[in-house]
């Protein structure tokens, strides 16, 4: 009986070979956790700063509708995007004090300025629907717009799109799309699509 008790024993542990071949497995799966960390990096960041570009927008949005009028009120409030080298990492959320031009300006009161974290960038600001972050052919016109101007205006919660100018577009869109990128050598792109309805979401690319 004590023989066969203490060879019981001797077989319950693990062999040199098993926990190689579990080290192994952990040192692979280690490995491929470590070199899909920068890209999971980068796209979560995308996502952050797409859904605060939106909030942002809707931020604006709620301010365009409930501004009570009082001595030197802000006809509309907006955001400003200008995809330019120097400005394409962040955008502007500004009260329009202009009933003119409906543009942001100098003159403008600035509500406050958005920086881009983790390297991304403003890439494009398109008239309509993009497509694998890049703008679509629409009404057979140019689609990019290098300044972009998005106004809410009490008491409608409808988005009035404005070009470089402060003026409407040649071809009216029925939404905005604007993109913006990680920047790194094969980049990844996520658009923020304002329609003008109101309704402002992160689309799928």
């Amino acid at each position: 009986m004590l023989y066969r008790s203490n060879r019981q024993n001797r077989s319950r542990g693990f062999t040199l070979f098993e926990m190689l071949v579990v080290v192994g497995i952990m040192v692979i799966v280690t490995g491929v956790v470590l070199a899909n960390f920068p890209g999971f990096r980068n796209k979560s960041n995308l996502d952050l700063v797409a859904q605060e570009v939106a909030v942002a927008i809707r931020q604006a949005q709620t301010y365009g509708i409930a501004t009570r009028e009082k001595g030197g009120v802000f006809k509309s409030y907006g955001v400003y995007l200008d995809k330019a080298t120097a400005n394409a990492d962040g955008f502007i959320l500004f009260a329009n004090t202009n009933d003119a031009n409906e543009k942001y300006d100098s003159g403008d009161a600035l509500i406050e300025r958005f920086r881009f974290s983790g390297g991304v960038k403003l890439k494009d600001n398109c008239r309509g629907i993009s497509s694998g972050g890049e703008c679509s052919t629409f009404g057979g016109n140019p689609t990019s717009a290098a300044k972009l101007n998005i106004l809410f205006q009490r008491p409608d919660p409808e988005a009035i799109f404005r070009d470089n100018s402060g003026n409407h577009f040649s071809t009216e869109p029925s939404s905005i799309d604007i993109i913006i990128t990680d920047g790194k050598p094969t980049p990844s792109t996520r658009a923020i699509r304002v329609h003008r309805s109101g309704h402002i979401y992160v689309a799928p690319q």
